[in-house]
């Protein structure tokens, strides 16, 4: 209850609702379209979403082969550093697990999201944007409502067309 009404107050005072309190206060954790790359020492470290709730870390070589393993240099000297990485890994898992559970309570209040929100919020969000592109949508425009997917960069309806969505709300 507390909570509730420091999210309100704050929504307030911002002149927007609770859910788009909600919508910029995701943490992307670092990640560009689900991927975080890190350089430790020689070596480089992929942080990758591979599922909701799921992570990978690959490391490279200083040649670019992948090490199957953390390897010991990084276990050694930047132990840290290593702990930081495993911790985002975790954050980004636990975030996508609750941030999926949000946009499906979103879909059953029928929340409607103008096109730049929806834009800033989801399909160019460094986390969501994984969880976005991966969903059906209904975009509502005056008189219509199309369900489309993002796919190869368009957004494609069941017919396999491309779909306008300018100007269109999402659900």
């Amino acid at each position: 209850a507390l909570i509730d009404k420091y999210l309100q107050a704050a929504a307030e005072e911002q002149g927007v609702t609770i859910s788009e309190i909600e919508d910029m206060a995701v943490d992307d954790c670092g990640l560009a379209d689900g991927k975080h790359s890190y350089k430790v020492d020689e070596y480089k470290a992929d942080l990758e979403i591979t599922g909701v709730g799921k992570t990978e870390i690959k490391w490279f070589k200083p040649d670019g082969t992948e090490q199957k393993s953390v390897p010991a240099l990084v276990k050694e000297k930047y132990a840290a550093k290593l702990k930081k990485i495993k911790d985002t890994a975790k954050k980004v898992e636990q975030t996508l697990i609750a941030q999926r559970d949000r946009i499906d309570k979103m879909f059953r209040d029928e929340r409607k999201i103008p096109w730049d929100k929806f834009e800033q919020y989801y399909l160019h969000h460094g986390l969501l944007s994984y969880l976005a592109k991966k969903i059906i949508w209904n975009f509502h425009k005056p008189g219509s409502t199309v369900q489309a997917i993002f796919l190869n960069n368009y957004w494609i309806n069941e017919s396999n067309e491309i779909v306008d969505i300018t100007n269109a709300e999402f659900v």
